[in-house]
């Protein structure tokens, strides 16, 4: 892509509205990028926008606003799309710290902005990292909601990452040349790597740590149900979403076993070498695999177990909870929105009585670990 100052596009596609932004930043980062579309962002979205129906059933409209999401159709806030290739590094800092630090509609509080990867476009390099920048808060101070994250990856959109790296345009260079392009080259690592501590970035550590091992030329791109999973992305809208689930109990207790041991605690790493699981019925009603799993630090061996209940196919289930209202479960209001989690599965050892752990997992983790993200395009488009 020539190198030229990325833009913001405001005219809403079919593309953005999907994913519920209010703008599409296009291009090349470079300095001065944040002056460029702060002006735009920094106004509330106006309660008469066109067609605006804060209960609707539409993605679009529970995406486009998470304050609409969370009950309050007073306030609106924008989430920015991105179709980037990546640039200026330093940028891209300044401006994930920004929708971080933005007030989102509140008065003196940070309530960040969301973030989204239409069908279509790409999110690559430095982009990437104003992508994991989006959050929207609405109870500052509150721990369920205090920093939640809030970017959304369409299942034909692409996000690409890679170590930091730099440009040269000469064959060789003297050993104090050399010197300052490893000191500059870690000064990039180190910026990135504050900005994820501080949380300016919300990238999980692990996905930090990989990201490091590719090079410009052959990024780590976010492709598969099992990377979506392990790295918290939110991939919508997908079929899921439009009732479809193709698959019988016995796929479902599968995948969940297979997509859930990169979630589960420190201190354990679980490994099977299995592509598929078979599970048994028990008298508690629970569906348990055997042993299929190891640990390799303590080498304790670990069996699957999730409650035949959440196994259901759709006609005896509700696979996703309501869209754009809060839930009472219990006593707890749960905003939709907060969390995809759609399933909970456990693990626990004949070798050790105290291990037993659970994992919260979203509704694409049903699907086998490799599929292919693009395969869970809205039927819609089948």
């Amino acid at each position: 892509m020539p190198l030229h100052a990325a833009t913001l596009e405001t005219t809403i596609t079919p593309e953005m509205s999907e994913m519920g932004c209010s703008a599409r930043l296009v291009g090349t980062i470079e300095a001065g990028d944040l002056e460029r579309i702060q002006s735009y962002l920094d106004r509330s979205i106006p309660e008469d926008t066109d067609d605006f129906d804060p209960y609707s059933d539409s993605p679009s409209w529970r995406n486009f606003s998470p304050a609409v999401t969370y009950g309050q159709p007073g306030r609106f806030i924008h989430r920015l799309c991105l179709n980037s290739p990546g640039g200026s590094l330093t940028e891209a800092m300044r401006i994930a710290a920004y929708l971080r630090a933005h007030p989102g509609g509140g008065i003196g509080q940070a309530y960040g902005l969301p973030t989204a990867i239409a069908r279509g476009d790409r999110c690559e390099s430095a982009c990437a990292f104003i992508f994991f920048a989006g959050r929207f808060v609405f109870y500052p101070g509150v721990a369920n909601y205090e920093g939640h994250e809030n970017f959304l990856l369409n299942p034909e959109g692409r996000l690409g990452l890679h170590a930091p790296f730099l440009s040269f345009d000469q064959p060789a260079y003297s050993n104090p040349e050399i010197r300052t392009i490893w000191r500059i080259g870690m000064e990039a690592t180190a910026l990135i790597s504050r900005n994820v501590s501080n949380g300016n970035i919300q990238m999980p550590r692990d996905l930090f740590t990989e990201m490091l091992t590719y090079p410009a030329d052959d990024m780590l791109y976010m492709e598969t149900v099992g990377q979506a999973v392990r790295w918290g992305l939110q991939v919508v809208p997908n079929i899921t979403h439009h009732g479809y689930f193709p698959f019988s109990e016995d796929d479902v207790f599968s995948s969940l076993c297979l997509n859930a041991p990169p979630l589960a605690p420190v201190y354990v790493d679980l490994y099977t070498d299995k592509v598929t699981l078979q599970g048994s019925r028990t008298e508690g009603d629970t569906v348990v695999s055997k042993q299929d799993f190891t640990d390799r630090r303590s080498g304790y061996r670990f069996a699957c177990k999730v409650e035949r209940s959440q196994l259901a196919l759709p006609e005896e289930r509700d696979v996703i909870a309501p869209l754009n209202r809060p839930l009472v479960e219990g006593d707890q209001t749960v905003f939709p929105g907060t969390t995809d989690a759609c399933f909970r599965v456990s693990y626990f050892s004949s070798d050790c009585e105290q291990c037993e752990f659970s994992v919260d997992l979203p509704c694409i983790a049903a699907f086998p670990p490799e599929t292919r993200l693009p395969d869970l395009a809205a039927l819609a488009d089948r």
